[in-house]
């Protein structure tokens, strides 16, 4: 399955919704540096999924707002 989010790094708290069939709206506190907000964008889609964190793979958008991931 591929999934696309729309991240906000920096946020005050952490938090997913969704807001299409594939589509998800992740903030997290990290801050976009040395990759630390997209592990934990990975951790936060982990939780609310209820998938492995090694079955989630950011394929596309690694220094981008908006992130594709493969789940599974």
């Amino acid at each position: 399955m591929i999934i696309t989010v729309y991240a906000r790094a920096g946020a005050s708290k952490n938090a997913v919704e969704k807001i299409g069939e594939l589509e998800y709206k992740v903030m997290v506190c990290k801050v976009p540096e040395k990759g630390e907000a997209n592990e934990a964008i990975i951790k936060l889609l982990s939780d609310f999924l209820d998938v492995p964190k090694t079955l989630i793979n950011l394929t596309s958008g690694s220094k981008s707002k908006i992130k594709t991931f493969e789940i599974g």
